[in-house]
């Protein structure tokens, strides 16, 4: 009696998970998360002087400015997107994604934002017999990149009609944000008078990272389906990440490089891996954001 007891409890429980599993699935995704923001008013600032001062015989010309390229959201790129899901009827499911992009590893489609400064001075010292021209060149660059692991959960309600399906999803992304920050600085001066001339050229490089983990964004998507087989779906879809603004106090510095030449002799060479905590740079919504919409391709398999 015990023994069929077993059989039939086994038996049970062996059907119920065949009905279970034939409700969930998984796919894979992949596309191009393109940005999503609008260009804020202001945010191209120059600075321009050109004058010249007769009794020194000084020119001088600054040309500082600051310029980022029209891709200044750091959450575009080529990602690739994986989830598991159940479905609870023919109208309801639930699933989380996982969604991974980055453009500092990984760069396909994304060009860098950044902003450049640059000084330049001329100047002229009128020695006894001749007149003896020196100039200073200042030049540093900030270039940003972004790495984005997210989780979402959503809920998706569809509609079908023969093999297609037509899918509207709602969520939340809980993402782990990294931004990364290069600076690139060069100078070159040139002074010379009648005993000579002196050339120097000075190169340095920063490489900082700034993280902000458990951000929270919403989410939405359209979602179409076609059925291949009982268990093989391709989907298209377009997907909205939003508000994911970014906002840190303080970063790591992990790359530090110097360049220094004297007259065409190297003085100093010399790079340095340590981490050091460095303050971060003024993180605003409107200049700093990974908010995208993605495109994308995949296929779902249901266990049946």
């Amino acid at each position: 009696m015990r023994t069929k007891n077993n059989i039939l409890l086994i038996t049970t429980i062996f059907f119920m998970l065949n009905t279970v599993n034939a409700q969930f699935f998984a796919e894979i995704n992949t596309g191009y998360a393109a940005p999503f923001h609008s260009l804020p008013k202001g945010i191209y600032k120059t600075r321009h002087s050109n004058y010249y001062r007769y009794y020194d015989n000084t020119q001088e010309i600054d040309t500082s400015y600051f310029k980022p390229n029209k891709k200044f959201n750091m959450g575009n790129e080529a990602f690739i997107d994986g989830a598991i899901g159940y479905k609870l009827n023919n109208k309801w499911s639930f699933s989380i994604n996982v969604m991974y992009l980055n453009n500092y590893d990984y760069n396909i489609f994304y060009k860098p934002f950044s902003s450049e400064m640059v000084i330049k001075t001329f100047f002229f010292e009128e020695e006894r017999y001749s007149i003896c021209p020196n100039s200073f060149t200042w030049n540093r660059k900030y270039i940003f990149y972004g790495e984005r692991f997210s989780l979402i959960p959503k809920v998706s309600y569809f509609l079908e009609k023969n093999k297609f399906r037509f899918e509207t999803s709602v969520g939340i992304s809980l993402s782990y944000l990294t931004l990364y920050r290069n600076i690139e600085s060069d100078s070159e001066s040139i002074t010379s008078n009648i005993f000579g001339k002196s050339h120097r050229i000075t190169s340095e490089i920063w490489k900082e990272y700034y993280t902000k983990n458990n951000h929270v964004g919403a989410y939405m998507a359209l979602s179409t389906y076609y059925q291949l087989t009982d268990k093989i779906e391709l989907k298209l879809s377009a997907e909205l990440n939003g508000l994911l603004d970014f906002h840190v106090a303080t970063g790591t510095q992990y790359y530090y490089e110097r360049y220094y030449e004297y007259n065409g002799n190297i003085i100093e060479h010399t790079i340095d891996t340590e981490l050091y905590e460095v303050n971060a740079p003024d993180f605003t919504k409107e200049y700093y954001n990974f908010s995208t919409i993605n495109f994308s391709l995949g296929v779902r398999y249901y266990f049946r």
